[in-house]
């Protein structure tokens, strides 16, 4: 190609300038973080140190009387709800249940008045766990003595089945079904 074919390129060939290019470059962009509302609550996550763990107990006593603590929130506040979250499959609880799977998964939440009386709150939750073995590789995982995901296992073997009968009710005569969904249920 020559040089003068190159420049009559409308679209492709050239920088486009981004139109929020300038204000973030000059930190004047405005984000979530930044706002700031009359009457605004802030919350802050405590999380958990270990990769895996059984929650023994979690008192929240004393973060719920600390002054400007509006409510404190874990997994067994959630009940009666659907706790659960994900892109593909809601495997993923918002707040741990019952045991924690990684470190950093959050195991309580603190709703305060400002952002550092939402800090000091999550120092007075006082959560026990009992350390789990870890699994990190396959050799591990195929031990008999390796932990494993029940709930999550019958989770997602009622979820197959529900998906199955949801298909067959739907879409398929009971013949047509295809027997590798019948399986699975």
């Amino acid at each position: 190609m020559s040089a003068e074919k190159k420049t009559d390129f409308h679209v492709v060939n050239h920088s486009i300038p981004r139109r929020d290019g300038r204000v973030k470059v000059t930190g004047k962009a405005q984000y979530v973080a930044d706002l700031k509302l009359i009457g605004m609550a802030y919350a802050k996550v405590l999380r958990s140190p270990y990769a895996h763990a059984k929650i023994i107990s979690i008192d929240k006593s004393r973060a719920e009387g600390h002054p400007g603590v509006y409510c404190v929130v874990t997994g067994y506040d959630l009940d009666g709800l659907n706790p659960y979250f994900g892109h593909a499959v809601k495997d993923h609880p918002l707040l741990a249940i019952e045991k924690v799977r990684y470190a950093g998964e959050p195991v309580a939440a603190v709703v305060a008045i400002d952002e550092r009386t939402a800090f000091e709150a999550l120092e007075f939750i006082d959560v026990k766990y009992e350390e789990l073995k870890g699994v990190f590789t396959p050799e591990e995982a195929m031990a008999a003595d390796a932990s494993t995901l029940e709930a999550f296992l019958d989770r997602m073997t009622a979820l197959l089945g529900a998906l199955a009968e949801e298909i067959q009710r739907r879409w398929f005569e009971p013949a047509e079904l295809p027997q590798q969904l019948v399986r699975l249920a």
